[in-house]
């Protein structure tokens, strides 16, 4: 079995905290919540949760029974995906694998280009609170919003917009 690494129950705290506070305080306006990289969910259903809207999960190795199974990399299956997020504004909620780099930059980067991408809660090391650092890593029509870090952790929550 393939191990995985889950989200603490810190870092999922700090993702609802961060989607409540930036979609009440700056408006914005999403309907549907995607998370590519699931595990077992708990990141999704917590903001889910908190925000009342629907949620598609999925992962390559999914640890719940409502993770759908799929490999946001190298699933055939892309377009039935594709398909269920077209007409929606989308919440992208991402804790991905770290490492290798070049994997979570192409993992980055499949995710903020799914069809109905507006917004993203991503979860990264502290190396990327350094701006150019964050750059190198996002597609070019997305910037950072907010940046939130996690004292006790090495996590940190960019919230990105596209532009």
């Amino acid at each position: 079995k393939k191990s995985v690494a889950l989200s603490p129950d810190e870092v999922v705290r700090c993702v609802v905290d961060v989607v409540v506070e930036t979609t009440s305080n700056l408006g914005l306006q999403f309907d549907l919540i995607v998370e590519p990289c699931a595990g077992d969910g708990r990141l999704g259903f917590a903001v889910k949760k908190a925000a009342k809207k629907e949620a598609v999960l999925f992962d390559v190795f999914p640890r719940h029974r409502a993770v759908q199974k799929f490999d946001l990399l190298n699933d055939h299956h892309v377009k039935t995906v594709i398909k269920r997020l077209s007409g929606h504004r989308c919440l992208i909620v991402l804790n991905p694998p770290f490492n290798p780099k070049e994997k979570l930059m192409r993992i980055c980067s499949d995710a903020l280009g799914l069809e109905g991408a507006e917004f993203c809660v991503l979860v990264l090391p502290g190396l990327y609170l350094d701006l150019k650092q964050l750059d190198k890593l996002l597609p070019r029509m997305w910037h950072v919003g907010h940046i939130r870090k996690l004292e006790s952790q090495l996590f940190d929550q960019p919230l990105l917009q596209k532009s």
